[in-house]
């Protein structure tokens, strides 16, 4: 019988091939998860300023590049590189345990050490050092994987042109890791499960290539497989930093263009890395697959001006991302899953067709350093160093001063400068990105002012682009990244009041903490309180260049002595105060935001509890109109394990933009009914209260809206919101990728389930010289809520609906104004095209509030 022909002998290397392949596969997988959660979890005691995460990410890089660098030689010239390899991935899984305890510890001691403002260059410095001597095992060890799987590839398949491939199917597994992170293991496992299953995959790969290699691999000779034509030493150094440099350049500048139109939450990060991996893997995988035999010098010659031309046609696309973003999402339809498939969309017009190009570009490099005694680690090295690097070039040194398109532009044409050879026609392609240039877009402010409004004034950093922009009517608002509005004039009159009833409610302080500023009008009320003293912090340094702009409703808190300004990080600066304070407001954080969701867990709110006095108050503003309930109940859930009996007010009667205000205090506390007649004693202070509505104690009071049975109830079965499980990140960009928000929802689940009881609050002795005190406030809160149930009938078109109930809300009782202010108003408006409904609505105020003359007299006034 005849034995099979030779082309249907299976090749006993193709299983180990494919056992190879998909371990490399699952460390890429650990790697880019560990990234993701190192940098996350590092920001929590170093900070999450600008140069806290460079730090982190350079001594990332570092790390990696130095294990590269030492151990390339060695492994090269090794026997039994599987050997090594195996032990690199034990080494990197054991120290990911062992991380599990030394980060909380460094979280622990680094905010003392770096002091509440540590001046820019001690900062990074401080951050680098900690984390490259914290994560050194691990990234050290990472660093030799390509070389050493390299080495035992090239046993294997007998030949040594396996770079491409092998960087293809790591940076596919690193693609996986990224979205396998996001979005499935740290929302529902956590951080430290996290950690625990990644390492356990790295010791998975160490546990079978161990098994894999040994003898046999010893007995398969080392494969030499030299390009006939490569550049010199130094030029190829040259390249390989120049590529890692620019390439991570291009992602960085990208990255931050962009954030002006995704939705900016930890979803829109993943994606838009995603995408940027996928293009270098499929580079790699296509180098592999087409040319890896390819000549050095000539391929270069044309990879070069194409990577060139493709990233600046890039910007093309860059410039219209915003209009491109819209009409994918509306093509795709609503939901959270045609949102982030927008976003990645997006991204991939931007960056796929470069990173293809990089990819491959990176692993002929790479190809081209292989020798028999080394050079794929060392070039990793030399490419990884110009990655680390990348960052502060670009993004902290050229971007604020020359803009995003002119540092793009820069990137893209720098490419001409690593041609191998000038004098060769395949050197002439590189006209065709100079020719492009003229062509291109020359700005990439992609902010969109209001219908009928402008731009004002723009300050571009690393961190986000800050603008004012002016609307229709003339005012002023304060915008990050296009996205999110952080305040302004139109809505001065309810950030004032969030600065202005924490304080009131404690009426003795003297030291006051303000995290957040936004356009510092919150901030700026604590001026006005004599006697306080007031510090407040804010993360994103443009924003202070730009509180300029609205010193007529802020107060000019940079010009007030009282007032204290600093850059900084919310969380880190609570760890590093030494003296407590009387009051600490939390400004309306974005919850949706990347980054925010860690100002609302329990381990922050028990560092503010810590830096509060004895008899101390603490102030959560939340924005009830970017939020759902679930979100709602968990940041309630959390707040009250600190803070076990939280009161509820609202900053103001507004439907639209309803914000609410979760207030602790460290110890139990009861008011006296003149809580503000001391305070109001001060000359010209009780008027600037009652331009914001606040007359008196009923105008302070008639704010709550859930006492602490309420909020318990309203929470219970909640689940926290922790540094280990963050869910405010993971859940709240829910709301921001759902289409159909209504403003006012929860403010109507508030109403309907909250019966508040503000008899608890007041001192025994309340009725003291005003016994009816309690029972006015609680006629108060009743008018109140049916203003507000007629505020959200006009929100929803209904103005006849929401005049019936002002002018009901203005007959429950007298204290209460507003309702009848409001359907005044109204009926002022309608009095030249509609006399009728006009004289209709002064008839029914007349007749619900008869003591008061404004709609008797303008009646009169009337035809």
């Amino acid at each position: 019988m005849m034995g099979r022909p030779p082309f249907h002998r299976r090749d006993p290397s193709a299983g180990i091939t494919v056992l190879l392949a998909g371990l490399f596969f699952l460390s890429g997988f650990a790697g880019l998860g560990y990234e993701i959660i190192w940098t996350r979890i590092f920001a929590i005691g170093l900070g999450a300023e600008i140069l806290a995460m460079l730090a982190v990410l350079a001594a990332f890089f570092a790390g990696f590049g130095l294990g590269a660098w030492a151990l390339d030689g060695k492994i090269s010239r090794s026997r039994v590189p599987g050997r090594w390899y195996a032990a690199a991935e034990a080494v990197i899984g054991a120290w990911a345990l062992v991380l599990l305890i030394v980060i909380p510890a460094v979280n622990r001691m680094m905010p003392a050490l770096l002091g509440l403002n540590p001046r820019p260059v001690e900062h990074l410095a401080l951050a680098f050092c900690a984390t490259f001597i914290c994560l050194l095992p691990a990234t050290f060890a990472m660093g030799a994987t390509l070389p050493a799987m390299d080495r035992l590839f090239s046993r294997i398949r007998a030949h040594g042109r396996s770079i491409g491939g092998l960087y293809a199917i790591n940076t596919l597994g690193a693609v996986a890791g990224v979205l396998g992170a996001t979005f499935i293991l740290l929302p529902r496992i956590g951080f430290r499960l996290s950690f625990i299953f990644l390492a356990s995959i790295n010791l998975l790969c160490a546990a079978a290539i161990f098994r894999i290699s040994g003898a046999d691999e010893q007995s398969r000779p080392e494969i030499d497989e030299p390009m006939a034509e490569r550049p010199n030493p130094f030029r190829l150094k040259l390249m390989l930093f120049g590529t890692g440099l620019l390439g991570i350049g291009y992602e960085v500048l990208g990255v931050r263009v962009l954030s002006q139109v995704l939705e900016n939450t930890i979803y829109s990060f993943a994606s838009t890395l995603a995408v940027y991996l996928i293009g270098t893997a499929a580079g790699g995988a296509l180098y592999q697959k087409w040319a890896a035999k390819a000549g050095g010098k000539s391929f270069l010659s044309i990879l070069f001006p194409a990577l060139s031309s493709s990233c600046l046609l890039g910007l093309i696309a860059l410039s219209e991302s915003g209009a491109l973003y819209q009409s994918i999402h509306a093509a795709l339809g609503g939901g959270m899953a045609a949102a982030i498939g927008a976003e990645m969309a997006t991204a991939g017009l931007v960056f796929l067709l470069p990173t293809l190009l990089m990819g491959a570009v990176f692993s002929h490099l790479a190809q081209s350093a292989r020798t028999r005694v080394g050079g794929v680690g060392r070039a990793l090295a030399i490419n990884t160093l110009g990655a680390a690097l990348a960052p502060f070039l670009f993004g902290w040194i050229l971007l604020p001063r020359t803009g995003a398109g002119a540092a793009l532009m820069i990137v893209g044409t720098a490419y001409l400068l690593l041609l191998p050879v000038y004098r060769s026609r395949a050197a002439l392609l590189g006209l065709i990105p100079l020719l492009l240039l003229p062509l291109l877009p020359h700005s990439f402010h992609l902010i969109q002012p209001p219908p009928g409004g402008r731009l004002v004034a723009l300050k571009e950093g690393v961190m986000a682009a800050v603008s004012v922009v002016q609307d229709a009517d003339g005012g002023l608002l304060l915008k990050v990244n296009n996205r999110f509005r952080m305040g302004g004039t139109p809505s001065a009159f309810g950030e004032r009041r969030m600065g202005r009833i924490p304080l009131l409610l404690h009426p003795h302080s003297k030291r006051a903490l303000f995290l957040g500023l936004g356009t510092a009008i919150t901030f700026g009320a604590a001026g006005d309180h004599p006697g306080v003293m007031a510090d407040g912090v804010e993360l994103i340094p443009e924003i202070i260049d730009l509180l300029p702009y609205f010193r007529d409703v802020n107060g000019d808190p940079q010009s007030r002595p009282q007032l204290h300004l600093a850059v900084a990080d919310a969380r880190r600066y609570i760890q590093a105060v030494k003296e407590p304070y009387d009051v600490i407001v939390a400004d309306l954080f974005h919850p949706a935001r990347d980054g925010a969701g860690s100002l609302y867990t329990l381990e922050h709110f028990q560092m503010i509890r810590d830096d509060l006095k004895p008899e101390g108050l603490f102030c959560q503003w939340l924005p009830l109109y970017q939020m759902d309930l679930d979100l709602l109940r968990t940041i309630i859930q959390t707040f009250q394990q600190v803070f076990p009996e939280p009161w509820a007010f609202l900053a103001h009667y507004n439907a639209l933009t309803p914000a609410l205000g979760l207030v602790g205090r460290v110890e139990s506390h009861r008011y006296p009914p003149d809580i503000l007649h001391a305070a109001y004693s001060s000359p010209g202070f009780a008027e600037v209260c009652r331009r914001e509505g606040i007359s008196g104690a009923l105008d302070l009071f008639g704010c709550l809206i859930a006492d602490p049975d309420d909020l318990i109830d309203l929470a219970a079965g909640a689940p926290l919101n922790t540094d280990n499980l963050p869910l405010v990140t993971f859940t709240a960009p829910r709301f921001v990728y759902r289409s159909g928000n209504i403003s006012y929802t929860l403010l109507e689940t508030l109403l309907e389930r909250c019966q508040v009881d503000p008899g608890p609050l007041f001192q025994p002795a309340a009725a003291e010289g005003d016994p009816s005190f309690l029972d006015r406030l609680g006629l108060f809160l009743e008018a109140r809520d049916i203003y507000l149930r007629g505020d959200m009938r006009r929100i929803d078109g209904d103005e006849d609906g929401a005049i019936e109930l002002y002018v009901r809300s203005a007959g429950v009782t007298p204290d209460f104004r507003t309702g009848y202010d409001i359907a005044l108003l109204m009926a002022r408006r309608r009095a030249g095209a509609n006399p009728g409904e006009a004289r209709a609505i002064l008839e029914d105020l007349i007749r619900s509030r008869p003591s008061r003359p404004e709609a008797r007299r303008l009646l009169q006034e009337s035809p």
